[in-house]
């Protein structure tokens, strides 16, 4: 038999895990390191959890940066975010894309561990990764330096009662439209700071409150490369005088060979091909994003 002073204790354990999970509703995923890449973004599927990660020093694999002048100075930038450590303006860089689901009023959140680490964000609508420096895919950058008022903590939104503005470091909501693909880039301004560092991404906003499944999109827990296959339809297949092409991806140019190997077709990328002219028979179709993701299809024209 238990004794009555281990059940009461255990009650009050449990007790305590209620009045907790009343209090923080989101779950904390366990702490994973960075996507240091634009083009390999940690995918986010679900809005509700928070996100703890890891960032180093190490800039990744690619330069997501580019070279903007200003007066005498050519400095490397990601959008407002600039740095003067060459090649690199990517400073414990994190990668994230989301994919939306509905419209509506979303903010987020970038607590650090250390409430003093200065984190910088820059966030992306449907850009592509190899150009970042297309403005029309800019939504919304910040540089502001960390407040105490609410824990270092940046983005977009409240935290602790204050809202954006002033010196909060945070920046009114935005709102995301349904089907539209977000990246979220973010980073430490201070260079001297060599250690790992860390910190904790969450999501808020009407949208987020109201559609839990917000970023539960249709195979979202693929891979980058493997997303951008899953997603992309070709039809109708068999075909006769047209191909079809739809894709959450940005694809730039698109290739046609036939069995033999024989290269049809090879131009900027459209949605729709004329495929009138073609011989009857097996095709390979082979399309290309800015980041040199391939996609390949095999269609039949009867």
């Amino acid at each position: 038999m238990v004794p009555l002073s281990i059940k009461k204790y255990v009650y009050s354990l449990l007790k305590l895990g209620q009045i907790i999970a009343l209090v923080f509703p989101f779950v904390v995923v366990a702490q994973f390191p960075s996507a240091k890449d634009c083009n390999t973004a940690y995918r986010i599927c679900d809005a509700t959890q928070s996100y703890h990660f890891v960032a180093d020093t190490n800039p990744g694999a690619v330069d997501d940066s580019y070279l903007v002048t200003i007066g005498s100075f050519t400095i490397p930038t990601v959008y407002c975010i600039s740095g003067n450590i060459n090649p690199y303006t990517e400073w414990h860089p994190a990668w994230f894309v989301f994919t939306a689901q509905y419209s509506g009023e979303f903010g987020f959140l970038i607590c650090p561990d250390n409430p003093t680490t200065d984190w910088q964000w820059a966030l992306f609508e449907n850009p592509i990764c190899g150009n970042l420096s297309d403005t029309s895919h800019y939504l919304r950058c910040n540089t502001s330096p960390p407040s105490i008022n609410v824990q270092g903590c940046t983005g977009i939104g409240f935290k602790d009662g204050f809202f954006w503005g002033g010196s909060n470091g945070l920046q009114a909501y935005v709102n995301v439209t349904a089907g539209n693909t977000y990246v979220l880039y973010c980073s430490v301004l201070q260079w001297q700071l060599t250690a790992p560092e860390s910190a904790t991404l969450s999501f808020q906003g009407n949208v987020v409150t109201s559609h839990p499944d917000l970023f539960s999109i249709p195979n979202c827990n693929l891979s980058t490369a493997d997303f951008v296959k899953e997603t992309t339809k070709v039809f109708p297949n068999p075909f006769t005088t047209s191909l079809q092409i739809e894709s959450k991806s940005s694809f730039v140019t698109m290739a046609l060979y036939d069995v033999a190997g024989k290269q049809i077709l090879n131009q900027s990328f459209t949605n729709t091909i004329d495929t009138s002219n073609l011989a009857k028979g097996m095709y390979l179709l082979y399309l290309t994003t800015a980041d040199n993701e391939v996609v390949v299809k095999k269609v039949m024209k009867e």
